[in-house]
């Protein structure tokens, strides 16, 4: 397999603070520290080990490969990934040529700005308007560019704002920024109603503490882990007891309760009415 080293070579456009006699140095709380708007890039695996000492977020126009710490992800054109400082990065192709839109930044308050967002790296996020991400770094570019002395509100505004359209993206489109690691759980979860689970197992499969588990699940899902199991049990039973063929500990056994009284507990919380109460409503 080919792989490249950190060297950013043939790159369309590109803003470096390589040369501190263009302008003066900008507040150290946000600096851009590269930009590559549609790169192209030959056949190749980019592969950082040590990944850089900033965020990198790159737009892939095209399909590519991208290796997180817990495997190889195939995924689509229009797709944003996002680093965080000093991950390991290694993406691309190996076969054919591919295009990306990419930035390097770093600061206090950009990190104040990604967490508000609730954007976390590590995550790879499929954008419904992949031309955002163009226009805030052309945007960017101009005003970094243009002027004698780069505007460093103007240019909190404009990444601002295009933090903001990204969230918004995730929120109308179907997949919001949720770690690879988290959707493995959640996916186990759905797939495992009737088996005995417990957090620890879970934070274990993610490769995370219990408690970090339990935060990240609950940002992603809004609710924790073990809650969002039981309601699908519970949504389970509430099927099963459309069979009447069934007896109610026989609907508890199914989605895993041995304790009969402790499912009737769980489903009135839950529906606001017992598993017999509910058979005795009409359909």
């Amino acid at each position: 397999m080919k792989k490249a080293t950190y060297e950013k070579v043939g790159i369309f456009e590109q803003v470096e603070y390589a040369n501190p006699r263009r302008w003066e140095p900008l507040e150290e709380d946000f600096r851009i520290n590269a930009i590559g708007i549609h790169e192209m890039m030959p056949p190749v695996i980019v592969d950082r080990p040590a990944g850089t000492a900033d965020w990198l977020f790159i737009l892939f126009h095209d399909p590519a490969t991208v290796i997180f710490p817990d495997g190889t992800h195939q995924i689509e054109q229009g797709t944003l990934v996002c680093w965080p400082h000093g991950a390991e990065h290694q993406y691309g192709r190996e076969n054919v040529e591919w295009d990306h839109t990419w930035i390097h930044f770093d600061g206090s308050w950009v990190a104040g700005k990604l967490a508000e967002c609730s954007i976390v790296c590590g995550t790879f996020l499929k954008l419904l308007q992949t031309a955002s991400m163009e226009t805030c770094l052309w945007q960017l570019y101009t005003e970094l560019t243009s002027h004698q002395q780069p505007d460093q509100v103007i240019l909190k505004n404009i990444f601002h704002n295009w933090l903001r359209e990204l969230i918004r993206d995730a929120r109308e489109g179907d997949s919001p920024f949720i770690p690879e690691s988290i959707c493995q759980v959640k996916q186990y979860l759905d797939q495992h109603t009737r088996q005995k689970i417990t957090l620890q197992h879970l934070a274990e499969k993610a490769g995370m503490s219990v408690p970090n588990l339990c935060a990240q699940f609950r940002r992603c899902y809004g609710d924790s882990p073990i809650n969002y199991l039981i309601g699908l049990r519970l949504k389970q039973a509430r099927y099963l007891l459309l069979d009447r063929r069934l007896s109610v500990s026989e609907v508890a056994e199914r989605i895993g309760y041995e304790d009969i009284y402790h499912f009737s507990k769980l489903f009135k919380k839950h529906f606001g009415a017992s598993p017999r109460a509910l058979r005795r409503l009409p359909l």
